[in-house]
């Protein structure tokens, strides 16, 4: 796809996304940490949002922003994030570097930095590091797969050059209309491939061990809410998903969400927040995570 086409898209997308989002007001009960730096890039930035009034650590949800890797900021999820704030977690919403300008693995590298600046920064705003939770849509799901499945398989982890915090622990996650599978493989189609041609890098067949997320998945992964809806486009790759995750005894729950026909309730339907279906979906995702608190 040509720049031009690219910015096209973008275009489409920004203006579908402020039509969502328009009239939506910042929450009088959120207390919003804005434009923080957390790497040496102009696109490394993020907020951190916490219920109004909170002076002790509290469980925090790290999220992924999606747009098929070449589209999306911390601003298009503010609302979203915040909402999921008002449901009694501190929120960390972080922009990263999009392809084409910056090719596979600048936005993993950048996932890896938001950890790290969790991990030296938590005390300082009211995260509890001890209790975290990732959750991404689409392809930011697919980036919070692959970090997980880096996070929790050493023998993967080696195939990177990442700085990965030791101590660094995800108690549950999130995995929202994602894209997991990113060569398709003749169970779906033939050679088909969901991580598209502008965010592969040209010498894309040096990275292809690190792009099979699924098979490095071990029984370590995270308990983990596999969400979809009758309408996404992308719904094939759910339940897959979810099924391996049952054959290697991770807890998890599969939910799918909406009717067929309803286009309103589609692709990342949750980030509408005057969707009562969406509504729904976090809330029952964020009792998920309540779940697996700990004291």
């Amino acid at each position: 796809m040509s720049i031009e086409r690219v910015e096209q898209w973008r275009a489409e997308c920004k203006a579908n996304d402020t039509i969502r989002d328009e009239g939506l007001k910042i929450p009088d009960d959120v207390t919003r940490f804005l434009d923080i730096s957390y790497g040496p890039y102009e696109e490394n930035v993020l907020d951190v949002y916490v219920p109004k009034g909170t002076d002790h650590k509290i469980p925090c949800i790290i999220s992924i922003h999606g747009g098929g890797w070449t589209y999306g900021d911390k601003e298009l999820y503010q609302h979203y994030c915040m909402r999921l704030c008002q449901r009694g977690f501190s929120v960390v919403n972080f922009t990263y570097r999009l392809a084409p300008e910056h090719r596979y693995p600048a936005a993993l590298e950048d996932c890896f930095k938001v950890f790290e600046w969790v991990k030296e920064n938590h005390k300082d705003h009211f995260i509890d590091y001890d209790n975290l939770f990732l959750v991404g849509d689409s392809a930011g799901a697919q980036l919070a797969h692959q970090c997980l499945t880096i996070l929790t398989n050493h023998r993967y982890r080696k195939l990177f050059d990442l700085n990965v915090p030791d101590d660094l622990k995800f108690n549950a996650c999130g995995l929202n209309c994602g894209v997991y599978y990113l060569f398709v493989n003749r169970i779906f189609k033939p050679s088909e491939t969901f991580m598209t041609t502008d965010y592969l890098p040209e010498d894309y067949k040096s990275y292809l061990k690190q792009y099979k997320v699924v098979s490095n998945m071990t029984n370590n992964f995270p308990p983990s809410f596999v969400m979809t809806a009758h309408e996404d486009f992308l719904k094939f790759m759910s339940l897959p998903l979810y099924l391996k995750l049952r054959l290697l005894n991770v807890e998890c729950e599969y939910h799918i969400y909406g009717e067929k026909g309803r286009k309103d309730i589609g692709h990342v339907f949750h980030l509408d927040c005057r969707s009562d279906e969406a509504d729904r979906c976090n809330d029952e995702e964020c009792a998920f995570f309540a779940k697996h608190i700990r004291p």
